[in-house]
């Protein structure tokens, strides 16, 4: 009897320990990421993930309503368009999917207007720019030059503006154009929906105001509605609006990865990166080997571990973490006994230190794969030994110092969590 009581209480616990729980993603904010069809405001369930994600995102705010002390300051409500199409009806449609989704949320969070901030950038040029610079596109740089002066021509008017589009749509006898219509709209169609939290504290009757600011040099401002919008509301038309928030990777802020050149020569390695945000990141790694054939005289011993801190560089940042160009800088301690049937080489301690550059590919939203090259330098003490029936004969102690590559990776990257999309990069149609 007191057997099944044990084996029903293990049970129950180990049930109540697997039952996914929405957690507060560090920042005290959660992100949402809503895909809308072409030319249209309306959310479609079916379309990319929009059903899971917004489960996720209202079941997130509930959880965190009931279980920590503290409630929403705000939900930020970023919307655009893609830049095909009139420049005036995408204008409207941001605004009208912006009004779409705060709709969706009230119905299911019964939130007051107040709650909701509003953002509009209109035909999402900049998100445009930054997948071709993310692309392998053979004229990538024809397009980017074209990109750049029609960005550069946001406030001069749309008849300079519409010229310059057309001159890209006819680039490459609009092969160009067709590709971008296929593979990079879609993209665009995006709205991004961010809830902040604060500490609880007595509610205040809400307030209406309009609150208008630039977001970059150069940037035209983004009206920021505070309160009730009206679905009847035609914002101002300007040229280019933006607004992403920073970290608009999702909840993605940490990375398990392992060196797969050291899997390969039976070093078993495990390593761990932490976005600190605005592109920089701190990892640490550990390896183990411990093989050995006393019968053979083989060896294969190494441990050890690194340190390092990283810089992220493009335009896809602050949309997409730990992906693109990074360089950095490293230090490195490890002990070694290597032996292979002749002479063997035993460190108690080395250590060393460099510089690194790599690139890290999105594989999919949650696996990246990185290359990387270090080059620094690495020294210590060791002993050479010789093996002689049952024992070992000593032969020389020594100081070695090398200077040059001292550490290279192929390594795989693992983003926990299901806040990460492999190629969200940009904007919203």
């Amino acid at each position: 009897m007191k057997t099944n009581r044990r084996l029903i209480r293990t049970v129950s616990l180990l049930a109540f320990l697997l039952i996914p729980i929405p957690l507060l993603p560090s920042g005290d904010s959660l992100r949402a990421f809503v895909y809308f069809d072409r030319g249209s405001s309306t959310l479609e369930s079916i379309l990319h993930d929009n059903a899971r994600e917004l489960e996720s995102f209202v079941s997130s705010i509930r959880f965190v309503g009931k279980r920590v002390p503290c409630h929403p300051r705000h939900i930020r409500i970023i919307s655009g368009s893609s830049v095909e199409g009139n420049p005036a009806l995408n204008e409207r449609l941001s605004w009208q999917r912006a009004i779409q989704i705060r709709s969706y949320l009230q119905e299911r969070l019964s939130f007051p207007d107040s709650l909701f901030v509003l953002s509009s950038r209109g035909e999402d040029w900049d998100g445009l720019y930054r997948l071709v610079v993310d692309s392998d596109l053979p004229c990538r740089g024809e397009i980017l030059t074209v990109l750049n002066e029609i960005m550069g021509e946001a406030d001069r008017g749309d008849m300079t503006k519409e010229k310059l589009k057309s001159q890209l749509m006819m680039l490459h006898e609009g092969r160009v154009w067709h590709y971008m219509l296929r593979h990079f709209m879609p993209e665009l169609r995006r709205g991004i929906i961010v809830c902040e939290f604060e500490e609880a504290q007595p509610a205040h009757s809400p307030t209406i105001q309009i609150r208008e600011g630039k977001t970059q040099e150069g940037a035209s401002p983004i009206r920021e509605f505070v309160g009730a919008v009206p679905d009847t509301v035609i914002p101002p038309r300007g040229g280019m609006h933006s607004g992403i928030p920073e970290n608009t990777h999702g909840h993605c802020r940490m990375a398990l990865k392992s060196n797969l050149l050291y899997d390969i020569a039976l070093v078993p390695n495990i390593g761990l990166e932490y976005a600190l945000g605005r592109g920089w990141s701190v990892g640490c790694g550990w390896q183990y080997a411990w093989w050995k054939n006393d019968r053979r005289h083989d060896y294969w011993r190494v441990y050890g571990g690194e340190l390092e801190i990283r810089k992220y560089f493009g335009a896809h940042v602050a949309e997409k973490a730990f992906a693109g160009h990074h360089a950095g800088l490293y230090l490195q301690a490890l002990t070694y006994d290597f032996e292979l049937g002749g002479p063997g080489y035993l460190s108690r301690f080395s250590y060393g230190g460099g510089f690194e550059y790599g690139y890290s590919l999105s594989l999919h939203r949650q696996l990246r794969l990185d290359f990387s090259i270090g080059i620094g330098c690495l020294s210590g003490r060791y002993e050479q030994y010789t093996p002689a029936d049952s024992h070992y004969v000593w032969e020389r102690t020594g100081m070695h110092y090398w200077f040059g590559p001292t550490r290279a990776g192929i390594s795989l990257l693992w983003l926990p969590g299901n806040g990460c999309r492999k190629s969200r990069k940009g904007g919203v149609l």
